[in-house]
Parts: C-alpha cells; sequence; structure tokens
C-alpha cells in the first residue's frame, strides 16, 4: 500500500491541507495553511539538517579528546 513513494508523498499532501485552519490570535482571525515541500527541497533540508548535524558530531569529538587529553597530561 505504501511500498509506492507516490503514494507516500499524496497521503503528505493530504495531511497538510488537514492542517490549514483559521483560528483567533489576540483577537484577529489569522489562517494557516501549511503546504508541503516537493522531494527536491525535503531532500535538500534532510542533506543540510546532516551536516549541520556531522559538524556538531565532529567538534563534540575534537572537545572530548582535548578534554580527555587534558585531563590526562598528553598533547594531542
Amino acid at each position: 500500500m505504501l511500498s509506492n513513494p507516490e503514494n507516500f508523498f499524496y497521503l503528505e499532501d493530504e495531511a497538510s491541507q488537514e492542517l490549514s485552519k483559521e483560528e483567533r490570535v489576540k483577537g484577529y482571525k489569522v489562517k494557516v495553511c501549511y503546504q508541503p515541500l516537493n522531494r527536491t527541497e525535503k531532500k535538500t533540508k534532510r542533506d543540510m539538517v546532516a551536516q549541520i548535524l556531522f559538524g556538531a558530531m565532529k567538534r563534540m569529538k575534537g572537545n572530548v579528546e582535548r578534554l580527555t587529553a587534558e585531563v590526562l597530561g598528553r598533547e594531542i
């Protein structure tokens, strides 16, 4: 049923349409409409987040190694 990627994107589009709503915020009517991303935008965002997380993990690893070396009295 969901083995075809097109079916997944169809369901995602349907879900985002249901999320469109109108509500009152501080006395003003606010209409919110969520628009789904296409595949390329989704992949681009996913890749950007992955790069940011990878860089953060790399920096944390370097900091941990440096702190460990300081505690043990060794140089890196």
